[in-house]
């Protein structure tokens, strides 16, 4: 029973780390100015269910970088990162036609 629960945790800490893997990369890329890598490795992130992922894709879109402005992307992608559980995203799909 040990080594089941051992083994879960394990595969658990496994996938964050990926999950934090394409994060960390796409952030790293927004911070040094490299918008199409972001996008790249925010929507590897949003593909894999991480709401923060979802929200910097909606963050690209709404803001044009990296990619064509376009608000109804930006509200889809701000829609699954609320739906994942982040209030943030919730706020901003709410105002992503209001500005």
């Amino acid at each position: 029973m040990k080594k089941i629960f051992l083994t879960f945790v394990l595969v658990g800490c496994w996938l964050n780390l990926a999950l934090a893997s394409d994060l960390g990369k796409g952030f790293n890329a927004l911070t040094s100015g490299d918008f199409k890598s972001a996008f790249e490795n925010f929507k590897l992130a949003c593909d894999k269910n991480d709401a923060l992922g979802c929200n910097a894709l909606g963050n690209l879109y709404k803001k044009g970088k990296g990619v064509e402005q376009n608000n109804e992307l930006a509200k889809k992608y701000y829609k699954k990162a609320c739906e994942l559980g982040l209030k943030p995203a919730c706020d901003s799909q709410d105002n992503s036609d209001k500005n």
